[in-house]
């Protein structure tokens, strides 16, 4: 609450006050005085109550006479066998029996009064054009007011909303409560209106719920009838603003508890309890808005289609019928005059844009925009505006035509013919006059002719038509396709451009909300409001190919049907169907942690040591870093971990990125591993990026088919500095752009360097004994800075020092290897036996000090593999058969008995 002795410039004119002798409670709104002012007695809601059940009783008497009354006519005429064509006569002469079918007239004429006077709500919210912002408030300014500029929003309150008032002050009243509170009003919205559906919306612990507001009920002494408390007018004042912001003609009980959700207090809370603010709980009252005026909306437009011509031909009837351009277009007036396009939401500032240009005189508008972002969708909404007339006087009683390029060449073999059609199309939309012809990816026009023509291009076409006649023209096209074929061409001159961007959370889940009540129809699955958050959400955040809203419109679908599907009819779309289907689209696990999975987070360290020996370190270092990322717990808009991993070579730098990828990602497949060695020139950038308009590039396209995966990036001390520089951007914001200008996701990717760099220090400071810690801090003082720019290293979140291996590890390791070639052979139902001697020498054979266990693999292809394959094939080994190497290599085999 804000008083009057505050400085006037710090005041919010859109904040509830209080007067500084306590007289008045109310909100400055945009020039207005908002205020409440309602005096309850028990009789007086009694005797409300008592006219509201005579005024329904007699709607039913009126129609029950009227309907009788009607129905004894019609058997009076059937008795008396009155001729059809003297019915009208036989009617008005006198006849006792058919006075009650006059008198039933004025019950018939009652109901109609009333069912007119229920369909046209009276207005008594202020519209936008009646308010402006004001940026002082003095209860001076207050003062001098017309009375006018008083409003009583309890005057705006519909029946819904007039009876939580009731209901709230007779709990109040049944608790002797001395105030009515916010909690009595959030207990009334529940009695009575459509807040069920609020909670069925927003998904709810219903249960708890309820439990939770009737603890806060609680019993007073006060025996006096209670008044309303600041905060209790608050909400109301509130609940007339959100009913002003959608522009309803009343405050309804929706939007009382909308209100609730945003005046501090327990009703407050108990929302943010369930994880439920404001916002949500006025996006889902957004929602019931556009259910509501999802069927009366087609009404209104088949109204006002009634007023326009049915046809090609316009309301003066000077227009010329189009068969031939009918036969490639699409008519999008005659679509909304049958309500099929969903309301268009969120591009206000686009159509008005767009109705500028119009008034300016111009012949053709270029909307501009990526592919999803909606562009379509506002032509739909032109069309709507068209049909109801509310756009300028030179698209009044026009015909919004879309015109399609594909059906235009589509089997247009002979020379010419593509071109003459397009002709014939733009002739008769200039002879018929009432025409304005739009072209979806005007670019495909570009370039585009017959087979083997030698004429002008369509687009050329197109722009000559421009120059010479009176055509209006709508047409789109990408960013990248207005800068690479319009904008130098000679039809990107011809037209007024207008931006149409990707919309931001709230438009999205507007537009979600337009377009719920058709899939809903189609489908039978309902959507909760935790569903479309979660479209929009990690469509957003893992989808990065599309562009919002189309992509979250694309899962709605989706999902919906599955959930009919699995759930049947009436099934109810949830956050983890989303989640699910788009794990399932993007290979990243979304859904919670499940027990299985959370056991094998926990045990990462012991699953990846079971192919990696020794550094402990580094296996830590990752599993931690796993953790943190699946536990959503990491920084979202970076890489899940960049590690660089140091040490000599053959120390298993690349064997923890191989057993990583296995163990949490699923297949050493889905690693993505590059030799940086081969990226030493500068030009080699363009190997991983792609080259302008040519190949595409090995890293950003690998992790674009698959973005869920690790990226090893082996020796990357040898790239090229510039090839350092590119890895920037990647490490610090997680992303990457193409050389054809597609942004590709690095979020959901495990990012590790391997590098020999130090490799000699590090050898020679294990064995002076050094920490692992002051090795690394050495490293980073002195040797990695030969080969990485500052900035580079403080992008890794972890530089893991690999340390040398001794005897004991290689032992282990070739332990390991060989327990592959038991695997397999067990596959086929062969044992094989290795003594310890055997073990021991392979180990000594596969170990350098200067290669680590690099060699091993060599020598035990050489020593055992080999020399398996030749006794299989001489031997004839068989099920059961046991092949055993003692010391020395000497080999023997043990035939099994046969069956």
């Amino acid at each position: 609450m804000l008083d009057d002795q505050q400085p006037k410039e710090q005041q919010d004119p859109f904040v509830v006050r209080t007067s500084s002798d306590g007289s008045q409670t109310g909100m400055w709104f945009g020039g207005w005085w908002l205020y409440f002012k309602k005096e309850f007695t028990l009789a007086r809601i009694q005797q409300a109550r008592v006219e509201r059940a005579l005024t329904r009783v007699l709607d039913i008497v009126a129609l029950i006479v009227g309907v009788a009354g009607f129905a004894w006519m019609l058997w009076l005429v059937y008795d008396t066998r009155v001729p059809l064509d003297q019915v009208l006569p036989w009617l008005f002469q006198y006849n006792p029996q058919l006075m009650w079918f006059f008198v039933s007239g004025f019950a018939d004429i009652y109901v109609v009064y009333r069912l007119v006077k229920e369909s046209h709500v009276a207005r008594a919210v202020l519209l936008p054009e009646d308010v402006h912002e004001e940026s002082v408030f003095s209860w001076e300014a207050q003062g001098v007011l017309h009375e006018k500029a008083h409003i009583n929003v309890v005057d705006a309150f519909d029946y819904s909303a007039r009876r939580v008032l009731e209901n709230a002050w007779l709990t109040a009243r049944k608790l002797k409560q001395p105030e009515v509170l916010p909690i009595h009003i959030f207990a009334a919205t529940f009695v009575v209106g459509r807040a069920e559906m609020v909670l069925a919306r927003l998904a709810l612990d219903v249960p708890v719920f309820f439990k939770q507001i009737k603890k806060q009920l609680k019993q007073g002494s006060h025996d006096a009838p209670p008044a309303f408390s600041s905060a209790a007018i608050e909400t109301f004042l509130v609940a007339y603003k959100e009913s002003f912001l959608l522009r309803k003609h009343k405050v309804t009980s929706i939007d009382m508890l909308v209100a609730l959700s945003r005046v501090v207090g327990y009703p407050q809370e108990i929302l943010r309890d369930q994880g439920i603010d404001g916002t949500k709980v006025a996006h889902v009252s957004e929602w019931l808005v556009y259910h509501s005026r999802f069927v009366s909306r087609i009404r209104k437009y088949r109204r006002a289609a009634q007023f326009k011509p049915k046809g090609e031909m316009n309301r003066s009837y000077t227009s010329v019928v189009t068969p031939f351009l009918d036969r490639f277009s699409h008519d999008y007036t005659l679509f909304a005059k049958s309500g099929a396009f969903s309301p268009m939401v969120g591009r206000d500032d686009e159509m008005q844009r767009i109705f500028q240009f119009v008034r300016s005189g111009a012949s053709g508008v270029l909307l501009v925009g990526e592919e999803g972002t909606g562009r379509t969708a506002l032509m739909e909404g032109l069309a709507q505006r068209m049909v109801e007339e509310d756009v300028p006087t030179m698209l009044e009683d026009q015909r919004l035509v879309a015109v399609s390029v594909g059906a235009l060449v589509a089997g247009a073999s002979q020379m010419g013919s593509s071109e003459q059609r397009l002709l014939g199309v733009l002739s008769e939309a200039q002879r018929s006059g009432n025409i304005v012809l739009y072209f979806d990816n005007i670019h495909e026009m570009v370039g585009v002719g017959s087979e083997s023509s030698q004429t002008l291009d369509l687009a050329q076409i197109l722009a000559d038509a421009l120059e010479r006649s009176n055509l209006r023209v709508f047409a789109s096209t990408t960013p990248y396709h207005w800068q690479q074929f319009l904008e130098k061409s000679g039809i990107g001159h011809l037209f007024q451009r207008v931006e149409v961007s990707e919309p931001d959370f709230d438009t999205t889940i507007r537009v979600l909300e337009s377009k719920a009540p058709f899939i809903e129809a189609r489908t039978s699955a309902l959507f909760s409001y935790p569903a479309l958050e979660s479209m929009v959400t990690l469509s957003d955040r893992y989808m990065h190919e599309e562009r919002l809203p189309a992509k979250a419109i694309q899962i709605a679908n989706e999902v919906s049907q599955r959930v009919a599907a699995e759930k049947g009819k009436g099934g109810v779309v949830v956050a983890e169907d989303v989640s699910k289907l788009v794990s399932e689209k993007t290979k990243i696990p979304l859904t919670d942690v499940t027990s299985d999975e959370s056991k094998k987070l926990l045990e990462l360290e012991q699953l990846l040591h079971r192919r990696v020996v020794n550094q402990v370190e580094a296996v830590s270092a990752v599993a931690t870093a796993v953790r943190r990322a699946r536990t959503e717990l990491r920084e979202e808009k970076r890489p899940i971990v960049n590690l660089l991993f140091l040490g000599p070579t053959g120390v298993g730098k690349t064997e923890v990125a191989k057993s990583l990828s296995e163990v949490y990602f699923g297949s050493e497949d889905v690693m993505i591993r590059l030799d940086m060695s081969e990226y030493q020139h500068e030009g080699s950038v363009f190997r991983l990026i792609g080259t302008p308009g040519g190949e595409q590039g090995l890293l950003t396209s690998a992790v674009r088919r698959q973005p869920f995966a690790l990226v090893l990036l082996d020796e990357i001390e040898k790239a090229h500095p510039k090839i350092l520089n590119l890895f920037l951007q990647v490490m610090d914001d997680g992303r990457l752009t193409d050389s054809s200008g597609m942004t590709v996701d690095f979020t959901n990717t495990i990012i590790i360097f391997t590098s020999n760099a130090g490799a000699f220090y590090i050898q020679d400071a294990i064995k002076r004994g050094d920490a692992p810690e002051q090795i690394r801090a050495d490293l980073l003082n002195t040797e990695l800075r030969q080969h990485f720019r500052p900035e580079w290293l403080n992008r890794v979140d972890n530089v893991v020092v690999f340390t040398p291996l001794t005897p004991e590890h290689v032992i282990e390791i070739t332990k390991l290897m060989l327990d592959k070639i038991i695997v397999k052979l067990a596959k086929k139902e062969i044992n094989f036996v290795i003594a310890e001697e055997v073990v021991a020498a392979l180990a000594g054979e596969g170990y350098s000090p200067e290669y680590g266990a690099r060699p091993l693999r060599r020598v035990i292809q050489e020593r055992i593999e080999n020399e398996l394959a030749k006794i299989m094939l001489v031997e004839k080994i068989g099920r059961r058969d046991t092949i055993s190497v003692a010391g020395g290599y000497k080999w023997e085999v043990s035939k099994a008995e046969r069956l």
